[in-house]
């Protein structure tokens, strides 16, 4: 008599709900996003929903925000009521403060407990920002080996076009969360204004860029660069460039759902990003 082994069936998640026709394999938490628009559009917006629905999933993701505006995810959209259960830590409405020197700590904190994240430094100033990601992108390379999404707000202060003396560190520790980050389970997202600004190494391995609008003739040639090969969805919907051709460099234009918590900005000083 032959006897089969039987294995537990593999647990499914839900897909994610981007906008209308627009759903996201869960595979997507190790995929690499590009985020481009104009200040004001909804780029920021947009990557909110993409959290939203990987923390509903019970995805691992963490948001690097340079900028102090991503507490509103604890809220509800109307304002009134709570929203995600996120972790903050560093800026005004941190559960914890963060300190310069505290990149690989938080790392490790969030290799051996992966929860939903948000890392604020709006505190620090340039030079300290840049030491304390260097730590953290480095480390977190180092020891992560299961599906987390990294979300880097404001990219082109990781990744300039122009780096900084000293900021070399920071700009390979980039390059290996974005070109070789899905072997360690890491995927990400880049946000960025100016695509003109950001450096072409690391945006050109984008698997899937999101372009909104951008206006400024410098960001639309950089864009046609990044763009090299990529065609609109037209046919088959977005969701299936997004989920069966990313690899192959596509271009998609996204609206997004109706986020369900207050969205990152919105109430704060910073208004909408």
């Amino acid at each position: 008599m032959n006897v089969v082994a039987s294995h537990p069936p593999r647990m499914t998640r839900p897909m994610l709900h981007i906008g209308p026709g627009l759903r996201l394999p869960p595979e997507a938490v190790t995929e690499t996003f590009a985020i481009v628009a104009k200040r004001g559009v909804g780029k920021t917006y947009t990557a909110a929903v993409m959290v939203e629905e990987m923390v509903k999933a019970a995805l691992p993701v963490v948001v690097v925000d340079p900028i102090g505006v991503w507490w509103g995810l604890r809220s509800s959209a109307d304002g009134k009521g709570p929203g995600l259960a996120v972790t903050i830590l560093g800026g005004e409405h941190g559960d914890l403060p963060l300190e310069e020197g505290a990149g690989a700590v938080v790392a490790d904190f969030l290799v051996d407990r992966p929860a939903p994240l948000v890392v604020d430094v709006s505190g620090f100033r340039k030079g300290p920002a840049r030491r304390f990601m260097t730590d953290f992108l480095e480390q977190l390379y180092a020891r992560n080996r299961s599906p987390l999404h990294v979300v880097l707000d404001e990219a082109d202060e990781w990744v300039p076009q122009r780096p900084l003396k000293g900021s070399e560190r920071l700009l390979g520790a980039c390059e290996d969360l974005v070109r070789r980050g899905r072997a360690r389970g890491l995927g990400c997202t880049l946000i960025t204004q100016r695509p003109a600004v950001r450096h072409k190494d690391v945006l050109t391995q984008a698997e899937v860029l999101v372009a909104l609008r951008i206006i400024g003739p410098q960001d639309r040639n950089a864009h046609r660069r990044v763009d090299q090969g990529a065609r609109h969805p037209g046919g088959a919907g977005p969701a299936a460039r997004l989920a069966g051709q990313a690899s192959r460099g596509q271009l998609v234009v996204v609206v997004a759902r109706v986020a369900r918590r207050v969205r990152p900005g919105e109430g704060s000083p910073a208004g909408d990003v």
